[in-house]
């Protein structure tokens, strides 16, 4: 069951901080990179749930790594470009997202390990 997988609780929260930290953003980036971003949490947290469902989870995976990528990037130019959103709410944020980078780094190597044929001693 995809609730009782860590990723998807620290995906949560991450959505519910990116969520306070994108009200931050200037009215005019509400409807554009507000929107970019909110929608790439959201596409994350689908992407968990798709990949737990697969079979064969190596493309979901691979999809699911680059969402994450892309999210970790928008925020980057939330903050650093356009100075959107102040260094604490930054630094909490990417601390959120970092943390479910860590934990779909190890899902990675965990399924890529039990691909591999074992080894005769």
């Amino acid at each position: 069951m995809t609730k009782n997988l860590i990723i998807y609780e620290k995906t949560l929260e991450m959505i519910e901080y990116g969520t306070v930290a994108i009200r931050q953003f200037p009215k005019y980036e509400k409807f554009v990179l507000a929107a970019m971003i909110r929608q790439q949490m959201y596409d994350v947290l689908k992407l968990i749930v798709e990949t737990n469902k697969r079979t064969y989870r190596k493309t979901a995976m691979t999809e699911l790594d680059i969402a994450h990528e892309t999210l970790r990037h928008l925020v980057d130019l939330a903050y650093r470009r356009l100075e959107y959103i102040d260094h604490k709410k930054y630094t909490l944020w990417m601390e959120r997202i970092n943390e479910v980078g860590k934990l779909l780094g190890g899902w990675i190597r965990s399924q890529r390990e039990g691909a591999q044929p074992a080894k005769n001693e």
